[in-house]
């Protein structure tokens, strides 16, 4: 089978994190099964080079100046059945002449003949988040008679983008949706959520993690200090400060911790100052944009994850930190709940900080019931790359033949 996957996040040399469980999930797939052929389709969503921002005007002519010089489409082959195909174009906001919609289409029908040259025609498209892949797909669909299936990431959902003033999805997008063959959602929560919109064929399939990467730590952890570690882009959705301020209450009772934080975002500052101003600042440890290998290490350095979130669809963060053996404090946000379960973590309600602190405590004091063995294989069941690309390409496959 050829599929093209048209993903609207991906990483690129701009944007190392942004969407790597999209690539993750590519690799994953290609690696379990040889016999198919994937052809990642990119336009340059996440290059510097082609995003036009309204503030930066003379940065914006010369990558306009170099965009007329860099249209070919270059692939990379990154497995043998692996495809990365890429035609730059360039992005600007969608309510000044259609964000060049048009020119995005074509660098996508570019890839896909490319693609079709190098593996023979292509069976299916998969999207990766409907906005705005899910509108892409559809005209790709229509033109070339293809089927499409998309998965939904998107948190909150619906986001704000796709809606219109009543708080309903716009129609374009709802089109998108309704004409895919079918639709998955990474959550059972984000699967009532988008039924509820008038979406419907709605499969529940999750994120996966890489467990020949993460794994449990060989090490001993410390005896003396316990570290509970956090991952997160440090936007408002992350909720940062409802996890400082239940620091505070915490350390009232147990100074033996420390909480490494890691991430970045347009809350970094306000959150250093605020755990400055809490006076928390020695039990905190800020560590920034970390990459795979460091964040490997975190988890597996730590005793625990904790994250506040006001929302997540799914939370890769979590699985990953399962499959290192430690247990995770989540919020009751939409993804933790089916990730969560007596063997490895706690649920608290969003913005509760002393309801959190309780949990943190509680947690040091059952840490022992909780066996990273026990954890780990239950990672491995659920959300490991065998568990979840078997479940992938059976939707492939229904979607493929229907």
């Amino acid at each position: 089978m050829n599929v093209l996957l048209i993903p609207s996040w991906y990483p690129s040399e701009d944007f190392l994190i942004q969407g790597i469980f999209i690539q993750e999930q590519a690799l994953a797939l290609c690696e379990a099964y040889p016999d198919l052929q994937i052809g990642v389709s990119l336009w340059g969503q996440n290059r510097a080079n082609a995003l036009l921002w309204a503030k930066d005007h003379f940065k914006n002519l010369k990558k306009i100046y170099l965009a007329d010089r860099q249209r070919k489409t270059e692939i990379r082959q990154i497995l043998p059945n692996l495809y990365e195909l890429e035609t730059p174009t360039l992005i600007w906001s969608e309510r000044i002449f259609g964000g060049n919609f048009e020119n995005i289409l074509l660098a996508h029908e570019q890839n896909l003949h490319r693609f079709e040259a190098v593996v023979g025609k292509v069976n299916l498209i998969h999207v990766q988040v409907c906005h705005p892949a899910g509108l892409i797909a559809r005209h790709l669909s229509q033109k070339f008679n293809i089927p499409y299936l998309i998965t939904e990431q998107m948190s909150p959902f619906p986001f704000p983008t796709i809606q219109d003033k009543e708080g309903n999805i716009k129609e374009k997008y709802l089109q998108a949706y309704q004409n895919a063959r079918l639709n998955i959602a990474i959550s059972p929560d984000l699967k009532q959520k988008m039924e509820t919109q008038s979406i419907s064929n709605v499969h529940f399939v999750p994120n996966l993690t890489n467990e020949d990467f993460f794994q449990p730590a060989h090490q001993p952890k410390s005896s003396t200090v316990f570290q509970f570690f956090t991952l997160a882009r440090m936007e408002a959705q992350k909720d940062i400060p409802t996890l400082l301020y239940a620091i505070k209450q915490v350390i009232t009772q147990n100074q033996k911790v420390q909480f490494v934080i890691a991430g970045e975002g347009s809350q970094s500052l306000h959150c250093q100052t605020l755990a400055q101003e809490l006076g928390i600042s020695e039990y905190v440890e800020w560590q920034g944009l970390l990459n795979r290998p460091e964040a490997k290490a975190a988890y597996q350095n730590a005793h625990a994850f904790v994250l506040a979130s006001l929302h997540e669809t799914f939370g890769v963060v979590f699985a990953e930190a399962i499959a290192c053996g430690i247990p995770f404090i989540a919020t009751r946000c939409g993804g933790p709940e089916c990730i969560v379960n007596e063997l490895n973590g706690k649920l608290v309600e969003i913005g509760q900080p002393t309801e959190l602190a309780q949990a943190i405590l509680d947690l040091i004091r059952d840490y022992p019931k909780y066996q990273p063995d026990k954890i780990r294989e239950d990672f491995i069941h659920r959300f490991s790359k065998k568990a979840v690309t078997q479940q992938i390409l059976k939707l492939y496959e229904e979607a493929a033949t229907v």
